[in-house]
């Protein structure tokens, strides 16, 4: 659709924003590690967070966040999903401010599940900021770069789902470029349509934060939800931190990821003496019940922690290419990991990947979390409800572990 420009004054813009600090917000994200991030966004910001795969009955919350599971959906059920929620938030009337989360380097149908929120909350536009500068994750002149590096030559070349094969953001959001417009910096926002916009910088973010209004809904990652929390008078709230919040506990760290940084710290682990299991993908791929050799794999599992307290285990490469490998060894290995938790019951679950955690915790009997505590951007720790442990550490395959979370004991 054309979009209408609305030239606006950032002073008129910057009034409307005052004293909301008291507004409830609902985030919208497409899978639970980009849900987890948001929610340990707000914890820094010092709200009240609950975290789950459905709307609560009631907004008791300063920022409540939903998982919706549509990424590893196809278009057609994700764009069902979207539909449906965006008619019950548009009828509960209970959040005055709703940002949709979307992954950094978008993956996933980022712009039909934006529309759907569109037409179903009877918003206008959408302003789409999906880059986080301080991970080296910036968007200039219409491209997406990563640490100086053009997107398509990073390791996101190689995603088994969501290949990133450009560095072209119009591309990335819509491969004929239609109904998709690119903003540099300066340029007026739109009156309606979706647009992803330059960000090179935090004050790029602050900037664009400024021109969140409630004609426009506010979409991206994690650094441009901060920057419209800053925009609205919220301030980070310091706490001390546990130096090693692991020492001495029962922990399982599943890697749930084909990342080369996510395989480089299993070499570090293993020469650092730790059990390091790596399941092999064709046990999952090769059977129809989930997982071939599934005693075999728990066994090896709990054998490891006969002798550590501490141990790591994951699929070894190579990388099945297609979102039907990737659902199959997320399914396996949750086969796996939630008989190993039913029988270790460690204190603390450690895991990289949200496909992998999302199915692992449909098999648990897991769906609604409080957040605890945000160990480091993207890295958030929480439980499930009604539950004292396992707590669960949540990150994004790509992301780094905080060095205080990788001491051993």
């Amino acid at each position: 659709m054309p979009l209408r420009w609305r030239e606006e004054e950032p002073a008129e813009i910057c009034e409307e924003r005052v004293n909301r600090q008291s507004e409830k917000i609902l985030v919208v994200a497409d899978d639970l590690t980009g849900a987890a991030e948001l929610a340990g966004v707000g914890l820094r910001y010092g709200m009240l967070v609950a975290l789950g795969t459905c709307l609560p009955s009631e907004a008791e919350t300063d920022l409540t966040v939903i998982d919706t599971k549509s990424r590893s959906l196809s278009e057609e059920n994700a764009v069902r999903a979207l539909d449906g929620l965006a008619r019950q938030i548009h009828s509960s009337k209970r959040w005055d401010l709703i940002y949709k989360k979307t992954d950094s380097v978008l993956r996933g149908h980022v712009k039909k599940e934006l529309e759907s929120l569109l037409e179903g909350l009877g918003i206008p536009a959408a302003l789409l900021i999906p880059a986080n500068p301080s991970f080296g994750r910036t968007i200039q002149s219409g491209r997406y770069f990563l640490g100086g590096v053009p997107l398509h030559n990073t390791d996101f070349r190689q995603d088994p789902e969501y290949p990133r094969t450009t560095d072209d953001v119009l591309a990335l959001l819509n491969e004929n470029k239609v109904d998709v417009h690119y903003l540099p910096c300066g340029r007026p926002l739109p009156g309606s349509g979706v647009a992803i916009a330059e960000a090179k910088s935090a004050a790029d973010l602050r900037l664009w934060a400024r021109h969140v209004t409630h004609s426009v809904l506010p979409a991206g990652g994690a650094e441009f939800f901060q920057a419209i929390l800053e925009a609205t008078g919220r301030s980070e709230i310091r706490k001390e931190k546990e130096l090693f919040p692991l020492a001495g506990k029962k922990v399982l760290l599943i890697c749930g990821t084909a990342s080369s940084y996510s395989h480089g710290r299993r070499t570090e682990w293993k020469r650092a003496g730790l059990p390091v299991l790596e399941l092999q993908p064709d046990d999952f791929l090769d059977d129809a019940s989930g997982c071939r050799n599934l005693p075999r794999w728990v066994d090896g599992v709990r054998e490891a922690f006969a002798r550590k307290d501490f141990v790591v285990a994951g699929v070894a490469l190579p990388v099945h290419p297609g979102a039907g490998p990737a659902h199959r060894i997320a399914e396996g290995m949750a086969l796996v990991f939630s008989e190993v938790i039913r029988k270790e019951q460690p204190e603390e679950l450690l895991i990289e990947g949200g496909a992998t955690a999302t199915v692992l915790f449909e098999h648990l009997n897991w769906s609604c979390f409080q957040p605890l505590e945000e160990l480091a951007m993207g890295v958030t720790r929480l439980c499930p409800k009604d539950r004292m442990k396992p707590v669960v550490t949540l990150k994004p395959g790509s992301y780094p572990w905080p060095d205080q979370l990788l001491f051993p004991g």
